[in-house]
């Protein structure tokens, strides 16, 4: 398997994380790829074989599709298979929908054909050899309109600053938006609530702290990730990335 990110034009880092892509070599052997929540949203043009993906329900990625992925809020386990090749657009929160007008209300932990209304990539072939990742950044460049995500990426900011670990109501007054409000911002954009994202960023910075910790307790690292106790910890770990703390 060869997975590989590269950055975006910087006029679209305000709006993108990153292109990435994955692909295994004819007469590879099948394995399971699981990928754990990020607060991210991806769009995935399949220019390989059919691919399986599961999470709660099982989808089949189908060879020259394109496909919107909704905010992930539990693993997902992707069955690579010979001459699998997919092509992603990683969005920044608030990105998908700040650049291409695709709202992710209801689509959370969803995988679905995008529509070519929205997102029209008629100008390139999804065949494998011509789909490039600067074609990609000419035309997602040529969706921007002076779109202002600053304010957005502000809040997904703070959140990161404090590791997930921020109240709400705090939040929201920090930024100067009622708490009503805050929460249908996130509902709508992200089809996740403000608390769900605080607390897949609380898991991922738990997460990195597991898989590389030396001489860390998990009740240190429950503590400093602001879990209550080891239980708790325990729990978001198993929820979003399907393993306990100890087969990390």
């Amino acid at each position: 398997m060869h997975y590989q990110e590269i950055l975006p034009y910087a006029s679209l880092l305000p709006y993108l994380d990153c292109y990435w892509s994955i692909r295994t070599e004819d007469k590879a052997a099948d394995t399971s790829n699981r990928v754990v929540p990020d607060i991210c949203a991806d769009i995935i043009i399949n220019v390989g074989e059919d691919v399986q993906v599961s999470n709660n329900k099982n989808y089949l990625l189908r060879h020259g599709e394109i496909y919107l992925t909704g905010t992930m809020t539990t693993f997902q386990d992707t069955i690579l298979t010979s001459n699998t090749h997919l092509i992603g657009i990683r969005f920044k929160p608030f990105g998908m929908s700040s650049l291409l007008n695709i709202f992710l209300q209801g689509a959370a932990d969803t995988i679905a054909e995008a529509e070519k209304s929205v997102f029209n990539l008629s100008a390139l072939s999804t065949r494998q050899s011509q789909v490039s990742i600067d074609s990609l950044n000419k035309y997602l460049a040529s969706r921007i309109r002076n779109q202002n995500v600053d304010r957005y990426n502000y809040i997904i900011g703070t959140i990161l600053d404090y590791n997930g670990n921020i109240p709400i109501h705090k939040l929201a007054h920090d930024h100067c938006i009622s708490e009503r409000q805050f929460e249908r911002l996130f509902q709508s954009h992200l089809g996740v609530t403000a608390k769900e994202i605080c607390n897949i960023v609380r898991f991922q910075h738990a997460f990195k702290q597991i898989k590389n910790r030396t001489h860390e307790s998990l009740l240190d690292i429950a503590y400093t990730s602001g879990y209550y106790d080891h239980g708790h910890l325990t729990r978001h770990i198993k929820k979003y990335s399907g393993q306990p703390p100890s087969c990390l």
